[in-house]
């Protein structure tokens, strides 16, 4: 949701303008005043160059770029109205075959300009790899980004920075499965920092959760690995699972 108060959807599982189905990468806008959507972006259709998405230069907003077609991304709205778009699975061309992987690109889009911007992560057209770059624990560095992953939780504190926790994907070892660790981006500085948990998974399931004294926070607590979980954000600020 928008500093104006509209809805904002990008992408997903459903069916294109043609009844086809699959992932999609379009990008909607509804206004509840007027009670009506407008397509801002993307293809309305599956398949094609633009249904893959279009990288275009590092950082760099331009009328043509477009995430490629995905489902579970998180995504969030920073402090000054831009929206946030982060990993997901979904659809990639390489060498002329289609192919589908956990994304850990990261995207900006300005409403204003009504462009989008490719930020972060691996372009995997070119190749790109899927595990993280975790650096130094709690520190923020142009180099750091998750690894690839889906169906992560994402939280947006009052000053607008956002954090990520877990999905299902890669750590920083290469290794797939239930991701608990925890990270946060400054969208000003356009960088990240690993905050907490493991930088890779540990068992096939996932990582195993550290539940210490039931009411008691602790430092060495830290929940299970897991994808897809309930969140919410109390009026206090803190944030719950």
């Amino acid at each position: 949701t928008d500093p104006q108060g509209n809805f904002w959807m990008f992408g997903g599982w459903g069916s294109d303008a043609r009844g086809g189905g699959s992932e999609l990468n379009d990008l909607w806008k509804f206004v509840p005043s007027t009670r009506q959507w407008a397509w801002m972006s993307g293809s309305s259709t599956i398949g094609g160059t633009g249904w893959y998405g279009v990288y275009g230069l590092l950082g760099t907003p331009a009328s043509g770029n477009t995430p490629g077609a995905r489902e579970f991304q998180g995504g969030w709205m920073d402090a000054g109205g831009n929206l946030w778009l982060f990993g997901g699975i979904g659809a990639f061309v390489s060498a002329g075959v289609t192919r589908y992987k956990d994304f850990n690109d990261l995207w900006e889009f300005s409403p204003t300009t009504n462009e989008w911007a490719w930020m972060g992560g691996s372009n995997p057209t070119g190749g790109g790899a899927s595990n993280g770059v975790n650096g130094a624990l709690g520190t923020f560095s142009a180099a750091n980004i998750p690894g690839a992953r889906s169906s992560p939780v994402v939280w947006v504190d009052s000053a607008g920075n956002a954090s990520l926790i877990g999905g299902e994907g890669w750590g920083a070892a290469n290794t797939l499965g239930a991701l608990d660790d925890i990270w946060e981006f400054n969208p000003a500085t356009n960088e990240w920092a690993w905050m907490a948990g493991p930088s890779g998974v540990s068992g096939a399931g996932g990582d195993s959760g550290v539940y210490g004294t039931l009411g008691v926070a602790s430092a060495g607590n830290i929940p299970g690995g897991r994808y897809a979980a309930a969140s919410w954000t109390g009026l206090d600020g803190r944030f719950w699972l």
